[in-house]
């Protein structure tokens, strides 16, 4: 039951790399290993300094009180600690001196480019579009892009880029992506430069150079006609106006047609008539429209389904191998965690055995639900960060248990 106080890093961008939990064994004495992991990039150069962090954690001590077996209770008690200083040497980079008219960018890591044009061969007032992403692991949420230069008598559109970021045990890696839509306006060979930019290799520790190749452009006439004149003919004499068609209405061709007309008396059926659709289709979109909000509603529906989903999970773990308890495991916790987190409109996946046990005991489920719940997420914890393995009666026993706490989770909760 570890609670760490929350950090912040001064002098440094930082990203959460998650938490991770496991048993380790230190003098035949079993301990439990909370790790905390963070991505860590330095504004400045230098020394920093990192002060530990402050926690606190339950510990078993022994009581004077013996046991029914002749043994000793224990009690938890709370105990503070704080972690170890560190103070990180930070280099400077070196002095950026590149011949060619090459910008550089803020990034720092390993990173590739790759680019690829939708046609190559087009005509005037065609689209074609230029993709290009830079990939790779480091700060790439902090990277600064040149722009995409494009041709003279070109019309082009930049979309909003893309940037996928995964932040893992190992560190940060990413990817984004620029789309630029191409329009050209004169026919010919056009060539489209490379796009290059510089940035710092950590694996080399030298600046490195990414660049997309050069494209060109194969641009033919359009097929459209320009300048098609609807006034006169080809011989500049104007033509007659020619009725093809009556429309619904009669045309009028002279002024003696027009006639001055009495409106009829408009009644009250005839208004009621006319607005009648209007206001049946007005109360229907309403209707319509609530059920359509209340149904998008997407917690709710999740809450509804949460049973249905945890069974059809179920099947699916008890059709896995064996001699697998890592991956038993994994798929057990991460079930039963899915359908707490739907059925209480949580974020489920990621909740620790405490998190779920506090979740159930504020929704009032009894003591005996809670407790066995707890036990068993712990068990199966345990085995994700440890060399244990489950005999097959233990594997059977657990999913048993799981499916009773879920029924009776779903006749409690509502």
């Amino acid at each position: 039951n570890i609670a760490i106080s929350p950090r912040e890093f001064k002098d440094f961008i930082s990203e959460e790399l998650g938490k991770r939990e496991y048993s380790k064994m230190i003098n035949n004495q079993r301990y439990v290993v909370t790790e905390l992991r963070y991505a860590l990039f330095p504004m400045k150069s230098g020394a920093i300094y990192l002060p530990g962090i402050e926690g606190e954690a339950g510990i078993l001590c022994k009581t004077n009180r013996r046991t029914f077996f002749g043994g000793y209770a224990t009690t938890q008690r709370n105990r503070g600690f704080t972690t170890n200083d560190i103070t990180l040497n930070v280099k400077k980079l070196p002095p950026y001196n590149m011949k060619e008219d090459i910008p550089l960018s803020n990034l720092v890591g390993s990173f590739s480019i790759k680019s690829s044009l939708g046609k190559k061969s087009l005509k005037v007032g065609d689209s074609t579009t230029l993709t290009i992403t830079v990939s790779g692991t480091g700060n790439i949420r902090e990277g600064v892009f040149p722009e995409v230069k494009t041709p003279e008598h070109f019309k082009s559109y930049d979309d909003k880029p893309e940037e996928r970021i995964y932040v893992r045990i190992g560190g940060i890696s990413g990817s984004k992506t620029f789309k630029k839509a191409l329009v050209p306006l004169k026919e010919g060979d056009i060539v489209l430069p490379p796009l290059k930019f510089a940035y710092f290799n950590t694996a080399k520790n030298a600046y490195d150079v990414l660049s997309t190749p050069e494209y060109t452009l194969k641009v033919s006439p359009s097929d459209e006609k320009q300048g098609i004149s609807t006034i006169a003919g080809r011989n500049g004499t104007k033509h007659a106006v020619k009725i093809i068609g009556q429309d619904v209405l009669p045309i009028v061709t002279s002024l003696d047609a027009i006639k001055e007309e009495n409106l009829n008396v408009i009644t009250v059926t005839t208004i009621v008539l006319v607005l009648l659709p209007g206001m049946v289709y007005l109360v229907f979109f309403i209707i319509v429209r609530r059920k359509h909000k209340h149904l998008s509603d997407r917690s709710i529906l999740k809450k509804r389904k949460a049973y249905r989903v945890f069974i059809s999970d179920m099947k699916r773990v008890k059709e896995m191998p064996k001699d697998d308890s890592k991956e038993f495991s994994m798929a057990l916790s991460g079930a039963f965690k899915k359908y707490i987190g739907d059925k209480m409109v949580v974020s489920g996946v990621a909740m620790t055995p405490k998190e779920l046990s506090y979740i159930l005991a504020e929704k009032k489920l009894p003591a005996d639900i809670v407790s066995s719940v707890s036990r068993a997420t712990e068990k199966l914890e345990r085995v994700q960060f440890a060399s244990e393995k489950f005999s097959v009666d233990e594997k059977k026993e657990l999913v048993k248990l799981l499916n009773n706490a879920a029924k009776k989770i779903e006749k409690k909760v509502k």
